[in-house]
Parts: structure tokens; sequence; C-alpha cells
């Protein structure tokens, strides 16, 4: 049931720099870099999807890290969080090494972070065909890149502006390289904005006071 592109709603680029000067490639295992279209599909179910996505041994998945960039503690809680999400939106997390230099050429790293997770939204079709529904959370670890695509319905309430606060949040996990943490902080921010928008406002307006 994919979403066709022109009902989906741009939230903006949020490529964002992990406010760290060291690098990733010395402190991550070395990992494969990727094109959209190589990246299965663990939603569709079976084992050779799943396998690829580092989640062996379950029959389908919301999370895609073929790298093993996160614990598999890390990736059960995420997707227990996932499977228990109040709202009705469906959500799909893919982290990844790096984007394949082929695919990113000469954009930036920001548009290619972009056009990788819309891509990947469309192939898998996260989300309700009518009501356009769908998150895809993409995070391009060495790339220090990061975008959040959104179907139209969702993207009503997960404005570009929730975005941001969500990802402050989280920039204190990425600092110390706990992908998986950073991973489930984000994804359970979005499935409280998405299920209760006027607690989300209070709560955003909190922390963006505290930040000033």
């Amino acid at each position: 049931h994919s979403i066709p592109s022109a009902q989906r709603m741009n939230v903006g680029v949020l490529l964002f720099v992990f406010a760290c000067h060291l690098a990733f490639a010395a402190t991550l295992v070395a990992g494969k870099s990727y094109h959209p279209s190589d990246i299965a599909n663990p939603m569709a179910g079976g084992a050779a999807a799943t396998t690829f996505c580092g989640r062996p041994g379950v029959p389908r998945s919301a999370i895609c890290d073929p790298d093993n960039l996160m614990s598999k503690d890390a990736k059960d809680a995420i997707e227990g969080f996932i499977n228990l999400a109040t709202s009705d939106s469906e959500i799909g997390v893919v982290v990844v090494d790096a984007m394949a230099s082929g695919f990113v050429m000469l954009k930036s790293y920001e548009a290619a972070a972009e056009k990788f997770a819309r891509m990947v939204h469309d192939a898998w079709g996260v989300g309700d065909k009518e009501r356009n529904n769908g998150v895809l959370v993409f995070l391009s670890v060495k790339d220090r890149a990061f975008f959040i695509s959104t179907g139209a319905g969702a993207g009503k309430v997960l404005t570009a502006a929730y975005i941001d606060s969500v990802m402050e949040h989280a920039k204190p996990m990425l600092r110390v390289h706990d992908v998986g943490k950073a991973v489930e902080s984000i994804v359970v921010e979005i499935d409280l904005i998405l299920s209760d928008p006027v607690k989300a406002r209070v709560r955003h307006s909190s922390r963006s006071e505290e930040r000033r």
C-alpha cells in the first residue's frame, strides 16, 4: 500500500551535525554504504529481509539496521514502542553507516538524506494509503545526516518545528554515540506528538524556553 509521492509532505531537511568534532569513523565499526534500492523491506516480512536488516529471528520488523549500529536490546525496545504506539500512524526506521557515494553524487548530504528517506518510505509503503499517516525515520551516521519523511496526514501534526525539538532532545545521546537510545527517543517523541498534539505543544514550548 505505497503512498504516492505527490501526496507526501516534505517536512524539511533535517541534516544535523551531531555537535561533536570526533570522527564517527574512528569510533564505530566500519560498515557499508547504501543506495535506497539496497534496503530490504522488513515490514513485508521474510527471513531474508529481516536478517539483512539486523532483525534475524523475527517474522517482520519496522526497523532496518543492516550495519547493526544499534544493539539487539535497543532494537527490541524501539520495536516495542512502535508496536505499542498510541497514535494511528505507522513508523519505520532506517539506520545506515553511510549513503553510497554514487547516490550522493553532487547533492548535499541533506538533500541526499531527504531523497533516500522518501524513496524508502515509498518503497516500503509506510502508512495507510488513504490517510497518508506514515513516518519514516532515516539516519546516516557517518554522513551525519538525518531526515524524517512523513505522509501528508502525519505531516499536518508532525511539523518542522516539532521535528527540530525532537532532534534537539536526541542530540545528547548522539554526542556519546548511543544511536539506539537516540532513535528510541525520536520514536517515542513522534508518537507522543501524533497521539496528543495539545500536550506535545505544551511540552515542546517548555523545552524551547529552557534552551533560550
